[in-house]
């Protein structure tokens, strides 16, 4: 018997678990560069590395720069 794994994760718990993560991390980054992050870590379930992995995409696509808006924080 062969298994495959899938490349996102399974488990109701932790479909859960990231798209309440996925839907909070959207209110505080762009939504397109969210959800790339999240499709190319499918597992990464820790919020505090996904809010790193989704600076290092801001400041690809902004020139190392993050702009004044994101950094605000209400």
């Amino acid at each position: 018997c062969i298994i495959f794994r899938s490349s996102e994760p399974t488990r109701p718990e932790v479909i859960n678990e990231r798209r309440r993560l996925q839907n909070i991390l959207c209110q505080l980054f762009p939504k397109q560069i969210v959800l790339t992050v999240m499709k190319a870590f499918p597992y990464e379930n820790n919020p505090q590395e996904l809010c790193s992995l989704i600076i290092a995409e801001l400041q690809k696509d902004n020139g190392d720069r993050i702009p004044d808006n994101l950094l605000a924080i209400p």
